[in-house]
């Protein structure tokens, strides 16, 4: 029973929320026409002004003080009702589904409390309202080590002769060195969010890395299938005060267009390292330094720049056209993903587009595509996810196997799962889910 008043509460909350964006637009809009019905002299005089805003006012002012007691009601119930939610949303079943389709190999599975998982990557931090998600203004630069390079300390130092051996013998790390493409990379060193209710935040640590240290530490620390893997993966997420071991910080942007439909792309044939051919629900793009130093110091907002290169590099989008096909007010960052199969930290962002399906790819088949990392685009209904994802686990029980076998890329799960409950709620998810689980089970 309280399963189900959850799942209509959360429904009731994301209309609830959207009356929300819209009704300070509308009481400014009822305040400036019932203050312009004024005349002049009567502005300027106390009483009289309070006479016709009180006392005898014109139904162009009732309807201002309705509009203003909507919005402080529907204010109110927003804030109530994702308390409510919060306090009472049980995700039991969700963890049992998300354990069902993750990957043995990476995580696990039997002792796996936190956050959430879907075949080889899993959360190590979600906004604890999803449906609102955090702005990119939330997401603070705390520190960045620029001076040197990482190196391993403590018990892990002898690493470090690990690792030069590993440069020494490789021949892809030495033509990597002679083309000049061994390019800096920054990894998370740490994270963690504060505590004001009124001012949440995100506060990041980077440092700066290098391509063939991500490359030692994918091959060598974290190779495929091993349990030692596991067991350090477990060790680092239950670790959010620095002992990271390097990764490349990624952007992981899912693009949803005007009428409602995630583009996922088709990853080029070129791409050899990156599960060449599957679909992927969003565009990656690593941090570089220019999206968060200004040379003397952190840029503000560097998100923001961080989302506008990768639509630059990844369709040949410039500013100007930026502005008018995205709706850059509507990026919200839901998460920090650890990917397990390559052993990366993500942040999984949602933003909307201006242009439906059909208009966007009107756009890209005339745009000048710099970095083209994809061999085509396909769209995907974000009220089909929950039953998309049902059958891709069903099809596929071998649940991260399956994700390179030409269908899905192993992000693809993650980001799909947080890009509904953004729009629709993890209740709803958990709801629909089952109900094409029960639905193909019939059939």
């Amino acid at each position: 029973m309280l399963a189900k008043i959850v799942h209509w509460t959360e429904r009731s909350y994301i209309l609830v929320h959207k009356l929300r964006k819209k009704s300070l637009s509308w009481v400014v809009s009822f305040v400036v026409a019932a203050v312009s019905t004024l005349p002049y002299e009567l502005v300027l005089d106390f009483r009289g002004l309070v006479k016709a805003l009180f006392v005898h006012p014109s139904l162009v002012t009732v309807l201002m003080w309705c509009v203003c007691v909507f919005g402080v009601a529907v204010f109110v119930l927003d804030r109530w009702l994702v308390r409510f939610i919060q306090k009472h949303d049980d995700s039991s079943e969700l963890k049992d589904i998300m354990s069902a389709c993750a990957d043995g190999s990476c995580f696990d599975l039997e002792n796996y409390s936190y956050g959430f998982i879907w075949g080889q990557d899993r959360t190590l931090w979600v906004c604890d309202d999803i449906i609102e998600g955090y702005r990119t203004s939330q997401i603070y630069l705390e520190s960045a080590r620029l001076d040197g390079y990482f190196r391993f300390s403590g018990e892990d130092e002898w690493l470090n002769g690990r690792y030069d051996a590993f440069c020494a013998s490789s021949e892809r790390i030495s033509m990597a060195e002679r083309r000049r493409n061994n390019n800096d990379r920054f990894m998370v060193t740490g994270f963690g969010r504060n505590f004001c209710k009124t001012d949440k935040r995100i506060h990041l640590s980077l440092a700066k890395t290098v391509w063939s240290m991500n490359q030692f530490v994918w091959t060598e620390l974290f190779p495929s299938g091993l349990k030692s893997k596991r067991e350090a993966l477990s060790m680092i997420a239950a670790d959010t005060t620095g002992g990271y071991f390097p990764n490349s910080f990624c952007l992981h942007l899912v693009i949803v267009t005007a009428d409602g439909k995630v583009v996922m792309n088709r990853i080029s044939g070129n791409k050899s390292n990156d599960y060449p051919y599957t679909l992927a629900a969003t565009v990656g793009e690593q941090i570089e330094l220019s999206d968060f130093n200004a040379g003397t110091d952190y840029n503000n907002r560097f998100v923001d720049r961080w989302i506008k290169r990768a639509f630059y590099e990844e369709f040949g989008m410039p500013e100007d056209p930026f502005d008018r096909v995205v709706d850059a007010d509507s990026a919200r960052v839901l998460a920090f993903v650890e990917e397990g199969d390559i052993y990366n930290v993500s942040m999984v962002t949602v933003i909307s587009l201006n242009y439906s399906a059909e208009d966007f790819s009107r756009y890209l088949a005339a745009a000048l595509i710099l970095d083209k990392e994809f061999d085509s685009l396909v769209f995907l209904d974000v009220k089909r996810i929950p039953e998309e994802l049902s059958r891709h686990f069903r099809m596929f029980p071998g649940c991260a196997t399956g994700f390179t076998n030409g269908d899905y890329h192993p992000s693809t799960a993650m980001r799909l799962f947080l890009t509904y409950s953004h729009f629709y709620g993890i209740c709803r998810f958990k709801e629909e889910f089952k109900r094409a689980a029960d639905k193909r089970e019939r059939f």
